[in-house]
């Protein structure tokens, strides 16, 4: 079994620091090519009032000057550790992110760049625990404004305010949601209608196991009987 990887200390640190952060990044193909993506976002969160966390790469070019403390800027964090301790996550829509952050339960915003990220973003927002934002339409404005959709629509256990949680969400075993297991009760999957129906995320990835040239194989359509 691999090692749980740790969360940097001076990420550490930052999420210590105050309310939990809305987090924006890349993943590791699309941040080549982040353009205004992360001046954009820090821009987003100071209209929203928000803390969050810039996952940059190593590109210097990637890394907005002049931000306030309450934006963290970081060359690279895992996943599994952060996405549970997120306000919200905007993402490039790859599959890994996707699934990160399915498995962490937050609110997702997705800005697909190419492959098969249209399609991810497709799905999740389908299934109601995302939206999406073209990548040309991405701006501070546009940013901020889909993510306040993202709140007004969030349960009370998706919220923008959510404590930090502390390890990250285990999958119940056939299930593929989360649910905070131990004191807290505020990651408990939700048994009401909602824009985020945390419960059928699973879906998705057994869907995306399941494609064949674009379709669905539990929704191909069966053969007339002669």
């Amino acid at each position: 079994m691999r090692p749980r990887p740790e969360i940097p200390p001076e990420i550490e640190d930052f999420l210590n620091a105050g309310r939990a952060p809305l987090v924006f990044t890349l993943g590791s193909s699309a941040v080549l090519h982040a353009g205004h993506f992360y001046t954009e976002s820090a821009k987003a969160a100071r209209l929203l009032n928000k803390r969050a966390v810039l996952l940059v790469g190593k590109d210097t070019a990637n890394r907005p000057t002049s931000l306030p403390p309450e934006i963290g800027v970081f060359d690279y964090a895992p996943y599994s550790q952060l996405f549970p301790r997120a306000a919200a996550i905007v993402h490039q829509g790859g599959v890994g992110t996707t699934g990160q952050a399915m498995r962490a339960g937050r609110p997702m915003l997705v800005m697909p760049f190419g492959f098969d990220q249209q399609d991810n973003a497709h799905r999740v927002e389908k299934r109601g625990i995302a939206r999406t934002i073209s990548r040309k339409k991405y701006s501070a404005e546009t940013a901020a404004a889909a993510l306040r959709k993202l709140r007004r629509d969030a349960l009370p256990d998706l919220r923008f305010e959510s404590p930090i949680a502390t390890p990250p969400l285990p999958l119940l075993p056939r299930a593929g949601y989360p649910v905070r297991t131990g004191r807290s009760e505020e990651f408990e999957a939700p048994q009401s209608p909602s824009l985020f129906r945390v419960r059928r995320a699973k879906r998705v990835v057994r869907q995306r196991e399941k494609c064949d040239h674009g379709r669905v194989g539990s929704e191909r359509p069966r053969p007339k009987a002669n």
